[in-house]
């Protein structure tokens, strides 16, 4: 089954587009209590990261 068959549209593919988008993020130091690792958590803010960069876009790379 292609991905876009279990995505779930909120808003419009070009919702965002000519909007800038800023991400801000930090170590938790609840990692621990929720039972997870530091590499749990950089492996999520580079997937969400990949998701991020690889959406189309007209905006000038940083």
């Amino acid at each position: 089954m292609a991905a876009e068959q279990h995505r779930t549209d909120l808003l419009s593919a070009d919702a965002l587009h000519g909007k800038q988008l800023g991400l801000s993020v930090s170590d938790s130091p609840d990692l621990d209590r929720l039972g997870l690792l530091d590499t749990h958590f950089r492996m999520t803010l580079g997937e969400l990261a990949r998701t991020v960069i690889r959406q189309p876009t007209s905006a000038p790379a940083l």
